[in-house]
């Protein structure tokens, strides 16, 4: 695998988690300001997903997603952490920590790049600061 497909393969795999979890926080949300930074968070996710899988599919690669089980334990985890206490301010620390284990992870993988495709770095770029945003965002609501 070259290093921009891991890369992409990557970043298609981190934009699947922040939508799954973002969805599964509104699921748990009733709080109406909360659930609407979260949309606009899972339609900048999207874009970035999309635009991962379109640069996927031209280079004749099937876009990877999360594995079931990584889906589940994903979920689990942020259902008992909300268990007790489904306030805005619990599930938007729930998204800072997912959100900053996305930023770790990604930083790793731009770190670990050695390909030279800008398009690639580029899309990389925009989903970190997405997660940064995200974190930014979230912090309001603590």
């Amino acid at each position: 695998m070259t290093p921009e497909i891991n890369l992409l393969q990557h970043i298609h795999q981190g934009s699947v988690m922040g939508i799954d979890s973002i969805r599964h926080m509104i699921s748990l949300s009733d709080d109406s300001a909360f659930t609407s930074a979260l949309t606009s968070q899972l339609r900048e996710y999207e874009d970035v997903k999309a635009e991962a899988a379109s640069l996927l599919t031209r280079a004749g690669q099937t876009p990877q997603g999360i594995s079931v089980t990584a889906k589940l334990m994903s979920d689990m985890t942020s259902s008992l952490k909300s268990m007790t206490d489904r306030s805005a301010s619990r599930l938007a620390e729930i998204m800072v920590q997912g959100s900053t284990m996305g930023t770790t992870n990604l930083t790793k993988q731009l770190n670990a790049y050695h390909g030279h495709d800008r398009s690639v770095t580029s899309l990389a770029q925009k989903l970190l600061k997405t997660e940064e945003k995200n974190i930014e965002e979230m912090k309001k609501f603590l």
